[in-house]
């Protein structure tokens, strides 16, 4: 099983569980009702699991999801109940659970709970949740990755780089000009040419190679 989907945390998550996506009727329940859920809260992006025989998810799995920033979640429950959490087309974390997780009857709801049974408000997500996708199957990692790269088709960035002393260097890292946040981390060809899609807005580059300085430049402003 796969859930899918365009996460955009807000810095105004208060509370400490925010449901991104889940199957669950209040978080104050036993987990036995909470067997799957995405929750968001402090800067984490959490998949959460639990075999439904006490309160505590048996696995817990998090990602820091910088707030402002859009990103791709991949929550993933393998057979032989390996779990997985990637995020913009990179595995964050892994674990197994031990026996299988809970089964119940409520619905999958989106930026919260149902909330029968009072706390009205404690699992509301604030922030933006779209293109959301449930698949009957474990996505694979080049499909996941290429689904990140689909992102950012049609708007091309690219440069060359390479070292005094010969050869590329070993990094090229893509920030957003704006929140300074991390948005590409690329390794050149043997020549120097990296190239990678990007979402229209203004970005700086850094390279970085074994015994060298690093070197920043931007801004750079990238089109629709």
């Amino acid at each position: 099983m796969t859930f899918e989907l365009l996460f955009n945390a807000s810095a105004a998550q208060t509370n400490q569980r925010g449901y991104v996506l889940g199957k669950a009727r209040h978080y104050a329940n036993t987990q036995a009702e909470l067997p799957l859920a995405l929750v968001y809260g402090q800067g984490l992006l959490q998949w959460q699991l639990d075999r439904g025989n006490d309160y505590i998810a048996d696995i817990s799995i998090p990602a820091l999801a910088q707030a402002g920033e859009t990103h791709l979640v991949h929550a993933i429950y393998r057979s032989a109940a390996e779990c997985e959490l990637w995020l913009n087309g990179a595995l964050a974390g892994k674990a197994t659970l031990s026996g299988a997780a809970a089964t119940n009857a409520f619905p999958i709801t989106i930026g919260g709970v149902a909330e029968l049974t009072g706390g009205v408000g404690t699992t509301t997500l604030v922030g933006r949740i779209d293109e959301v996708a449930i698949y009957n199957t474990a996505l694979s990692e080049s499909t996941i990755k290429a689904r990140q790269e689909l992102r950012f088709a049609g708007s091309d960035f690219s440069g060359n780089v390479t070292k005094i002393t010969g050869g590329p260097a070993d990094r090229v890292i893509v920030w957003n000009w704006t929140t300074s946040h991390v948005v590409r981390v690329l390794t050149p060809s043997a020549s120097g040419d990296w190239s990678c899609g990007l979402p229209p807005g203004d970005y700086g580059m850094t390279y970085i190679g074994t015994a060298c300085q690093p070197v920043t430049h931007g801004p750079y402003t990238v089109t629709a």
